[in-house]
């Protein structure tokens, strides 16, 4: 909509929502038990009958009209019938569809992870309604970004109920619709050497807690600033190593500016700043990690993607060590086939995981993935890291295999086999080489587009 809110129906907005909230809470109940007969029906026919999918339809619409209403999202008093088309905030919900028996078996235990993405976002809605309150009480207007903010969490949310009721099989998808710098050159990796992944298995167990977030403004059409800060905490619990080197802090912030030159091509500049607090490891007490470079993706057509990133990183170290000044960036080269995707990559001066040092590395991978069929997947890579500089230096290489079967929704069997030769002057690292395998479930939301 236009984003005119009436002064009149703001202030008195939860008052006018009393009886959709009541008739609403009718419908709750009725809903609730159309479910678990949509369930039973769906799990025996395999499909969810059309009288019921229409019903649990047109009940998430009614529920999001109410929502849209009650949270400053749409300025409309909606209708009482959850009528579709009839509301500026509207859902679209596909046709009644096979859906697969054994998702429909486990839907409420598949379905927790979203529900407690979906509360968060409800807590995320409950605060953007409060600001816009007092934003269109004094502006007769609803903020933009609070307004999408809202429409966020009420996206998410029905997503989430859809999923929950057998409306549809589709998981409630949480990732970004677009891959800007951060994405690029900074997802996962910023300066610094933390090492993770095959590199570097250490001699005891091991905590690692991190905290990160990416934040997107648009400047203009084509000029995106994003912010992405991130905290992390590494401690273990080997007893035999007091003095771990893994043990301390790890936080800094990357900023980046993205341009869009054509629909297949982004030119950025790139900052990142990064600390490091090692307990008892000189090298790392207080480093400090400064980068400044430019990164670059072309989409060089439909298969074809290419990404590339240069700067300066200048380390500064505690203790009255000298200052090291060098080169940092990388590139990536994917290839997309029918069923198939190959890359390759380097990257020079990235922070990675499981064991803080102040010295600066470098990592180079090449992988290559196959959908045998429609849920079974095998997946290969190798590649190698290194700290740069003369031996002794800590350095290591990996060739890991690994096969996945899609068992329901995002729910994934794998086993993977991993060989791993690491060479270390340290004693709290591993050094020879090692053969590990593993069998387990993990569960992870849907691949990111690529943009």
């Amino acid at each position: 909509d236009d984003l005119r809110r009436s002064r009149l129906t703001v202030f008195f907005r939860l008052l006018l929502a009393l009886p959709h909230l009541v008739w609403l809470s009718l419908w709750d109940l009725v809903a609730f038990f159309a479910a678990l007969v949509n369930s039973v029906v769906t799990l025996i026919k395999g499909t969810p009958p059309e009288s019921l999918h229409r019903f649990l339809s047109t009940y998430l619409r009614y529920r999001l009209h109410v929502s849209a209403f009650l949270w400053l999202v749409a300025n409309p008093f909606p209708g009482f019938v959850g009528r579709a088309g009839s509301y500026p905030v509207e859902l679209r919900i596909a046709p009644p569809a096979p859906q697969n028996r054994w998702s429909v078996f486990f839907r409420w235990l598949l379905c927790l992870p979203a529900l407690l993405v979906a509360t968060t976002y409800g807590a995320l809605a409950g605060v953007v309604a409060l600001l816009g309150w007092f934003a269109a009480l004094f502006t007769g207007r609803m903020p933009l970004g609070l307004r999408n903010a809202g429409a966020l969490a009420l996206r998410y949310g029905s997503q989430t109920h859809g999923y929950l009721y057998m409306v549809t099989e589709s998981y409630p998808y949480t990732g970004p619709t677009r891959q800007d710098g951060i994405g690029i050159l900074f997802q996962g990796t910023s300066t610094g050497n933390v090492v993770q992944n095959n590199f570097l298995q250490n001699q005891g167990s091991f905590l690692m807690n991190t905290v990160a977030g990416v934040i997107n403004y648009k400047l203009s059409p084509r000029t995106l600033l994003t912010v992405s800060p991130m905290y992390r905490y590494a401690n273990t619990t080997d007893k035999n190593q007091a003095n771990y080197v893994a043990n301390g802090h790890d936080y800094g912030t990357a900023v980046a500016v993205t341009r869009a030159l054509t629909p297949r091509q982004n030119l950025g500049i790139t900052y990142t700043m990064e600390n490091l607090r090692a307990a008892n490891v000189p090298t790392a007490a207080n480093t400090h990690f400064n980068t400044a470079g430019l990164f670059y993706s072309y989409q060089l057509s439909k298969t074809w993607l290419f990404r590339g990133q240069i700067g300066d990183e200048i380390a500064t170290y505690s203790g009255g060590l000298p200052t090291v000044n060098t080169l940092a960036g990388g590139a990536t080269l994917v290839k997309s086939f029918t069923r198939s995707v190959f890359a390759i990559a380097y990257m020079r001066g990235n922070t990675q995981q499981n064991f803080i040092t102040g010295q600066i590395g470098d990592r180079g991978d090449i992988s290559y993935g196959i959908h045998l069929t429609r849920r079974l997947g095998w997946y290969n890579g190798g590649g190698y890291y290194r700290e740069t500089g003369a031996d002794p230096r800590t350095k290591g290489s990996y060739g890991a295999s690994s096969v996945e079967f899609n068992f329901v929704g995002n729910l994934v069997v794998f086993g993977s086999y991993t060989y791993m030769f690491q060479v270390s002057s340290t004693p709290q690292l591993l050094s020879g080489t090692r053969n590990s395998a593993s069998l387990g479930l993990k569960w992870e939301p849907r691949a990111l587009p690529v943009h």
